[in-house]
């Protein structure tokens, strides 16, 4: 199937925000808790500070091979370089220039520390990542950084796929007066990590309750997030609905299993909304496997008994074309998220799998 502007269901949002960029600042990585991270200076050399996050940017930051000798920068200025770095995804320059810091009387080791963890976290290697935020809870225990580290933990330690752990890291921010903001931002994720451990109830209860007095568009990587995982778990609802079951259970199964599938696509839309890549990525193959699974379902659920071989005529190829309407609508929702990835050049595991689920599907609707 070719990619189409048409919208999934008919909702206008999706191709909207399928095409935007993730801001990298949307996770709140280097202003948690208000504190201008990459401005902190000796007592003696006092900065007036303003803390501004950076607008999203299209393209990386100038390769470091080509920047300006930096051999007589000084090292709180090398740290805010290595900031913006990080900000604009040139998370190797950003370590070059940490690196390069560090060994500058003066520097401040504590800061450099964090935004090394920063970079690795940022370029997918959560493992070195967590390594250096427990170093520098050991370290400096009382920093100003201390809730800041916490929190990248908790993340760190939920991309590792350790939602338990991340959980008991977030329950340590407990000791910290947080903002109102921030502390929206720890509810979300605490909600988002509860599902994952498989806490359903209080998962889905956590999440109500954040996203009840959220914004529509704050923390926007943080709600996506969730959202995702909210439609997951729908879509584990639905594929538990099994078809093959008597006539007498059939309708009821279906209609629960399309109204599931409906609240997938209302989580998609949402989260599209959001403009956060990875998360729409992700929702449109929550959505596409869900609409894929219902007319797998629909293609082997038990036919009912007392149909007669001339009913049978007239129900099999009715049933064939709601199995048709469902896998047309997989396939759109998989196009989508490859259509998005090809114009903003985004890449990684979710695409592949939005590319093999889109492969697959295509050839046996073929047959």
């Amino acid at each position: 199937m070719k990619p189409t502007y048409q919208t999934v269901g008919g909702n206008r949002h999706l191709h909207t925000a399928l095409v935007a960029r993730a801001s990298r600042f949307a996770r709140g990585a280097l202003l948690f808790g208000g504190v201008a991270l990459a401005h902190r200076v000796r007592a003696e050399e006092p900065v007036a500070v303003e803390v501004i996050e950076p607008e999203p940017v299209a393209t990386p930051a100038e390769p470091l091979a080509v920047a300006p000798d930096l051999t007589e920068t000084g090292p709180a200025e090398l740290i805010e370089l290595a900031r913006l770095r990080i900000s604009t995804g040139d998370e190797e320059g950003a370590r070059i220039v940490l690196r390069q810091a560090m060994e500058r009387p003066g520097a401040d080791i504590d800061v450099a520390t964090y935004l090394l963890g920063l970079a690795w976290e940022y370029e997918g290697d959560a493992a070195q990542a967590l390594v250096l935020y427990d170093e520098g809870l050991e370290r400096w225990p009382t920093s100003d950084l201390t809730p800041d580290r916490l929190y990248r933990r908790a993340e760190a330690l939920a991309a590792l796929d350790r939602p338990a752990e991340a959980l008991e890291a977030l329950d340590a921010l407990e000791a910290f007066p947080l903002p109102e903001d921030d502390a929206r931002k720890v509810d979300l994720s605490r909600a988002t990590w509860t599902l994952a451990t498989g806490r359903t109830g209080p998962g889905l209860r956590l999440l109500r309750e954040a996203l009840a007095v959220l914004p529509a568009d704050a923390h926007p990587w943080q709600q996506a997030r969730a959202r995702a995982y909210l439609a997951r778990w729908l879509a584990d609802e639905a594929a538990a609905l099994d078809l093959d079951t008597s006539e007498r259970k059939l309708v009821g199964r279906l209609e629960d299993r399309l109204a599931l599938v409906q609240r997938i696509e209302k989580e998609a839309t949402a989260i599209a909304q959001l403009d956060q890549p990875e998360w729409v990525l992700d929702g449109l193959l929550t959505l596409g496997g869900a609409y894929e699974g219902l007319g797998d379902a629909l293609v082997t659920h038990r036919r009912p008994k007392r149909l007669s071989p001339e009913q049978l005529e007239i129900y099999e190829p009715a049933v064939a074309t709601k199995v048709d309407a469902a896998f047309v609508k997989a396939l759109t929702a998989y196009d989508y998220g490859l259509e998005m990835a090809v114009r903003i050049g985004y890449t990684g595991p979710r695409v592949d799998r939005l590319a093999a689920a889109r492969e697959a599907l295509a050839a046996r609707s073929a047959r």
